[in-house]
């Protein structure tokens, strides 16, 4: 993603990218932006453990812990209060409460 920027930068073009990369490099660039907040822009993430019998390799115990933390109460905090710039760079979806600050 840095890499396009850079190139839509040097274009003087224009690109879609995420608000992350974006901040990380914006005193490298003469972008703005342009459009943001659109729920059609949004960009989820998501986890899942693979099948252990298809994958026997896999740490599945691991992988299952893991989710149930990113998708715990206290995971869930952590990644609505993570911002760069004082900007909000993942919403949290596992419980919805969390975003509007209820416990």
């Amino acid at each position: 993603m840095a890499d396009t920027l850079i190139q839509a930068d040097r274009q003087g073009g224009y690109t879609l990218t995420d608000m992350g990369t974006f901040l990380k490099y914006e005193s490298k660039l003469s972008l703005k932006v342009l459009f943001k907040g659109d729920p059609l822009l949004l960009n989820y993430y998501s986890v899942m453990a693979v099948c252990p019998d298809r994958f026997p390799e896999a740490n599945y115990l691991a992988a299952m812990e893991f989710i149930a933390f990113v998708t715990s109460l206290e995971g869930q905090k952590l990644i609505a209060g993570y911002k760069k710039h004082g900007t909000n760079l993942f919403y949290p979806e596992a419980i919805p409460s969390v975003l509007k600050g209820k416990k």
